[in-house]
């Protein structure tokens, strides 16, 4: 019989799991600590909050349309792009001008 709490005598483990849109974030102790598995994921929960969600929308929208137009972007520039402004403007609900920048700034650094 599996039991996920029961590491030696189960061949699998259930990771501690937060969603955020097309975000998941996955905690996992390897199934030797389920409580503190579950406490690292409840501070978590309130670290990844629901802006993120689109957050991750946005730079995929953003994605999609460079790679369309045949541009592209290094991860230093992604790094870069990604706080400030940016991330001021998705916290503040404003998601086309976060886009838009976000777009500025990586289309311009092609």
């Amino acid at each position: 019989m599996n039991s996920a709490d029961d590491p030696d005598h189960c061949d699998f483990i259930l990771p501690a799991v937060i969603r955020r849109g097309e975000l998941t974030v996955a905690v996992s102790t390897g199934g030797t600590s389920p409580a503190v598995t579950r406490a690292i994921r409840e501070e978590l929960d309130d670290y990844f909050t629901p802006d993120y969600a689109q957050l991750v929308a946005i730079a995929a929208e953003v994605r999609r349309r460079l790679k369309a137009n045949s541009l592209g972007a290094s991860a230093d520039a992604w790094n870069r792009a990604l706080k400030g402004d940016f991330r001021r403007l998705i916290k503040a609900e404003r998601s086309e001008e976060a886009k838009n920048l976000l777009h500025k700034i990586l289309g311009a650094g092609s």
